[in-house]
């Protein structure tokens, strides 16, 4: 039958051509997880844009996001100012996820990690440093 991923009570119930093709059942989780991800990053980038001061709202226009796999971050911000958010950052909770977004939103304002940065971090989201220890600590 038609294959697709369903979350159900606590359990992932997958539906795949051949069972025994794990990349099949990867690639059916992976496109799932990119599914949830891409409307629940939506979702929170304008809940975390709209916690930004007035100053920076009319300053800036909320990026879109792009989902990727990525080994060694959890998002990152071009100088352009679009940001990519890791795929597997979906499986953290929401106050993880709004870490690292309001953390590439920052960087539209400086792209550095200097004073600036971390005043306009601190002024968004005053318990950064406990959301950035929570992610390191499940990751």
């Amino acid at each position: 039958g038609r294959g697709g991923v369903e979350w159900r009570d606590g359990v992932f119930l997958v539906r795949v051509n051949d069972i025994y093709n794990s990349l099949m059942i990867e690639k059916a989780l992976e496109n799932w997880y990119r599914k949830q991800a891409r409307a629940v990053y939506e979702e929170r980038l304008f809940a975390c844009f709209e916690s930004f001061p007035d100053w920076f709202q009319d300053k800036y226009l909320i990026p879109e996001i792009t989902v990727r796999k990525m080994k060694r971050r959890w998002g990152s911000c071009s100088r352009r100012g679009e940001i990519t958010l890791n795929l597997s950052l979906i499986k953290m909770p929401t106050e993880c996820i709004d870490y690292v977004i309001v953390h590439e939103l920052c960087h539209l304002e400086a792209f550095n990690h200097g004073r600036t940065f971390y005043r306009l971090l601190a002024s968004v989201l005053p318990d950064w440093k406990d959301r950035e220890e929570l992610i390191e600590e499940l990751s």
